[in-house]
């Protein structure tokens, strides 16, 4: 059976995707083994050279969003979709194609929720949510757009015929405030290393993620400067693209300030290998995030028997609650002091790490995409009608 999958451009930081991008990557190479295959249409040319399957590539911006739109309805009538699945639920023009085709060639849709990122903002009027956008600063252009986009994720939430979440914590935004219908937590996945080396660890901490306000880098660069007015030779590793260039200069900036230049790397550009070297030859992986949906990167580190400290987000205590070590948001001298006392327990590090490694093992990608594709079986074989075979098909 083909799906129609929608993505929106697939970013990557250096030559590795980030978190939720990654997820569709090893979804779409996945699902396909339970009888689902995508056939993607993203919303630019792709930055991920490992994705599988049929690939067409549209400009991306809202004013392109009827071009993509009949890109996607050819596509669909091409290859016989089954239905729409939308991968990016806040993105307007990728809901504006799903909603659409949905109506029009009566297609079940599909939408992912990465995360609660309009909680609080989902439940008030479309006009009161346009003046706080005017509020903090924005453009009017820029205003309406984001308005726009929440009106159709409220929408497409509600009108999918399944909504997959990575998280409980999700999913209980997505059934209160957005009111879907059938909300199904697939959870992520991770793929172990092939073995654990013994190297030698050259960074205390590591950061895996984008250089964005909202991972708490800030609260990071600060929390570095605690731990180095202890420890002067403590090296952290920040890994990750900035969402914006000036969230990278503002990054620069910080560590000139703070004096932090020689004791904090930034590399933004790695790929799987060098990426899976550095967590092997990092003591502590952080990630003082704002707001997550899941927190790939943490599972990532544990699978690589990195143990980590988070902060006390509802998604990342469900997900890694019993392995990891939390501090509360916006907490740089929190953040140091734990950092501090798992540096100077070795013992401890080596039971987190163990621990991490074994919850890893039970979260294979495997299992998130039979979720996803049975899901999909069930609604298209309950809505769209079911053709008999042709007689010459008929084995006696």
């Amino acid at each position: 059976m083909r799906v129609l999958a929608v993505v929106a451009p697939l970013r990557t930081k250096g030559n590795i995707v980030g978190g939720a991008e990654r997820r569709f990557t090893m979804i779409d190479h996945e699902i396909r083994r339970y009888g689902v295959q995508f056939i993607c249409l993203e919303l630019e040319t792709a930055t991920a050279s490992n994705l599988k399957g049929s690939h067409w590539f549209g400009r991306n911006g809202y004013t392109d969003t009827i071009k993509s739109l009949i890109q996607a309805l050819r596509i669909v009538r091409l290859w016989n979709c089954a239905g729409i699945y939308v991968y990016h639920a806040d993105r307007a023009n990728c809901m504006t194609i799903g909603l659409l085709v949905n109506k029009l060639l009566r297609k079940p849709l599909f939408v992912v929720v990465h995360d609660d990122a309009g909680k609080g903002r989902d439940t008030v009027s479309l006009r009161r949510l346009f003046s706080s956008e005017l509020s903090i600063g924005r453009q009017p252009k820029l205003a309406i757009a984001k308005t726009l986009a929440a009106w159709m994720k409220r929408i497409g939430v509600r009108w999918a015929e399944a909504c997959f979440c990575p998280s409980f914590s999700t999913a209980r935004y997505v059934r209160d405030d957005l009111h879907a219908r059938r909300v199904v937590v697939s959870r992520n996945g991770v793929e172990m290393p092939q073995g654990y080396p013994r190297s030698p660890k050259r960074f205390d901490g590591i950061f895996v993620g984008r250089v964005d306000p909202l991972k708490g880098i800030d609260v990071l660069v600060s929390a570095w400067k605690i731990v180095t007015s202890k420890k002067p030779n403590a090296r952290l590793v920040i890994v990750g693209a900035p969402g914006r260039e000036s969230d990278l200069v503002t990054l620069r900036n910080s560590l000139t300030a703070y004096g932090l230049t020689d004791n904090v790397q930034v590399r933004d550009c790695v790929d799987d290998l060098q990426l899976s070297e550095l967590l092997f030859s990092s003591s502590i992986f952080i990630l003082p995030s704002r707001r997550e949906g899941f927190g790939l990167f943490a599972l990532e580190a544990l699978a690589h028997g990195v143990p980590c400290i988070l902060t006390d987000l509802p998604a990342l205590k469900e997900n890694f609650g019993k392995v990891s070590i939390f501090v509360p948001r916006n907490d740089g001298k929190s953040l140091a002091r734990e950092t501090l006392n798992l540096l100077d327990d070795q013992e401890r590090q080596r039971r987190m790490a163990t621990e991490g490694v074994k919850l890893a093992r039970c979260l294979g990608w495997a299992a998130v995409a039979a979720k996803e594709a049975l899901a999909i079986n069930r609604v298209v074989q309950r809505i769209l009608p079911v053709r008999p075979p042709s007689p010459d098909r008929i084995s006696e």
